[in-house]
């Protein structure tokens, strides 16, 4: 138990007349099968898990500041990239100047969300947040005009 936190990308990708020629499409997961009249096809998407922390309250936190009204258990928050490159600023920002964490990356309590203290494994959520977004920023230069689209949610 405790707080398990997700970062998932969804790319938009417009269907090409080359895939909507080929007739019927069959995609299969796990545990279905699905079929698709790919003549019809206007946009496929695709979502990917891309990041995923625990009990990294701070980051919690953080994005549950981002909503009007704060997220609620398992609750998916959608945003921008733009939102993504804020964090890692405010990342960047108290791991530069320490005495920021409680101002710009307070913590938060919850039913276990992890320790509140501002320690070295406070600064090493933050490490890694940065590291997963300087990636995720690489990638998204990749996807072109299309875009993505963030979402975050949290099981606790």
């Amino acid at each position: 138990m405790g707080l398990d936190m997700y970062l998932k990308r969804k790319t938009y990708c417009r269907a090409t007349e080359e895939m909507k020629s080929n007739g019927n499409l069959t995609l299969k997961g796990s545990d279905t099968e699905i079929k698709v009249n790919a003549k019809k096809l206007s946009r496929i998407v695709i979502e990917e898990d891309v990041a995923y922390w625990r009990k990294a309250n701070r980051i919690h936190n953080w994005f549950d500041k981002q909503t009007e009204t704060g997220l609620a258990n398992c609750q998916e928050f959608a945003f921008s990239f733009d939102t993504l490159m804020e964090l890692r600023e405010d990342c960047k920002q108290v791991l530069a100047e320490k005495d920021l964490a409680e101002k710009l990356l307070p913590t938060c309590e919850g039913f276990f969300f992890g320790e509140s203290d501002y320690d070295e494994y406070y600064f090493e959520a933050l490490e890694e947040t940065v590291d997963i977004i300087d990636k995720l920023e690489k990638e998204e230069a990749e996807y072109g005009e299309d875009g993505c689209q963030y979402s975050y949610n949290a099981w606790w």
